[in-house]
């Protein structure tokens, strides 16, 4: 699997350096305590599954060894340098690879992200996305980005939104930073949310999704989602995707900024 991804990255699979890659991406995604945790030890357990390790974390490896092997050959063609020289770029690979599994710490984690990343990669399309984002359509992109959220985490919102992969999260970001130069998108989000000490309430005012706190600490202060913003030139920055007011019909829209904010602006895998 690894020399397929090599080939997909466009690199020669005849050159001896691809067995030494495989053996980093492999080491990148089981020598860590969170791939143990997650039922994955390949020194307990022998180089080859054995019987003993159920079938959903035997996916899980193969999905784990080809998460590594990507951000290996990303890096290599990216930074334009040998990441097996550099011990810098091995250690991020790793901390990435161990990251991915954080969630994987049972077998329902494991099957929950297994059936995320298999969801995604075959269902989830970002045409209609890019095309709204780059005409300007700022509230139908916005509704666009809840409706793809809303298929990867499968409506479990409190649980799923934290692992919804990397991929979609960088896609999405992406897509909203480049067409607004910066000014709306999830990195955007992130920054103002950790500049206010990760206080809900302050982060929903400074991204205009509610007025100041007033009565109940500004409990009913959180805006309809009709009342946003959606001008690039008059909206705050940050101000889209407004995802957990998009969602108001789900649960209350100061519990769902909260939700996202935790499941997804403190991520520090992405």
């Amino acid at each position: 699997m690894v020399y397929q991804i090599a080939d997909i990255y466009g690199f020669n699979l005849q050159e001896p350096e691809r067995k030494i890659e495989a053996l980093t991406a492999f080491g990148a995604a089981f020598l860590g305590e969170r791939a143990i945790d997650a039922g994955i030890d390949w020194l307990e357990y022998g180089m080859i599954p054995s019987k003993i390790i159920s079938a959903s974390a035997k996916a899980l490896m193969i999905y784990a060894v080809g998460n590594a092997a990507c951000k290996l050959y990303e890096a290599k063609l990216n930074q334009h340098m040998n990441p097996l020289t550099s011990p810098t770029i091995i250690n991020k690979i790793r901390e990435q690879s161990q990251h991915y599994l954080d969630n994987a710490t049972s077998e329902e984690g494991i099957v929950a992200l297994i059936s995320s990343e298999i969801n995604t990669a075959l269902t989830i399309d970002y045409t209609r996305l890019s095309s709204l984002l780059k005409v300007g359509e700022w509230k139908k992109a916005d509704q666009e980005t809840c409706d793809i959220i809303v298929k990867i985490a499968n409506r479990g919102f409190e649980q799923n939104l934290r692992i919804l992969p990397i991929e979609d999260l960088r896609t999405i970001n992406q897509l909203w930073s480049q067409n607004s130069n910066g000014h709306f998108g999830f990195k955007a989000q992130k920054q103002i949310y950790w500049d206010v000490s990760k206080k809900v309430g302050d982060f929903g005012e400074k991204m205009g999704w509610r007025g100041k706190a007033g009565l109940f600490g500004g409990v009913f202060g959180w805006k309809s989602y009709d009342d946003l913003n959606f001008n690039l030139q008059y909206a705050p920055k940050g101000h889209l995707p407004a995802f957990p007011l998009n969602i108001s019909w789900w649960y209350h829209s100061g519990e769902a900024t909260r939700d996202f904010a935790q499941s997804i602006l403190e991520r520090n895998d992405w």
